[in-house]
């Protein structure tokens, strides 16, 4: 089997000849038997797992996710208020809603007499 890399250290995407292409897709345990992962995508026939894993601990590290529930960490939630009368918690940057529960009226501007 040729290898996955080209002499400069590139993946290499293409196999050099039909006879290696196949082997290549023989041993392949990530692409179907015709090189496509997920039918769609040609493969390298590389496996980046590993390295998917590895990233995503990293971002869930750096956003501060706990690596169970993929929930925000409470630290860096938003902001919450309670609004009076229905018990109801919404984000502190939305506006309250009124006594019984409902938001406040939208307002629009309106429309130019001679256009209506």
């Amino acid at each position: 089997m040729t290898t996955h890399l080209n002499d400069d250290g590139t993946a290499r995407l293409t196999e050099p000849d039909p006879q290696a292409r196949a082997l290549a897709i023989a041993h392949c345990h990530l692409c179907d038997d015709d090189g496509y992962r997920n039918g769609a995508i040609p493969c390298d026939h590389i496996d980046r797992t590993q390295t998917a894993q590895r990233g995503i601990a990293a971002v869930r590290a750096a956003m501060g996710w706990n690596d169970k529930s993929h929930a925000c960490n409470p630290k860096s939630a938003p902001e919450t208020r309670t609004a009076p009368g229905n018990g109801i918690t919404t984000p502190a940057h939305h506006p309250p809603n009124d006594t019984n529960g409902h938001p406040p009226p939208t307002t629009h501007p309106a429309p130019h007499p001679e256009k209506i």
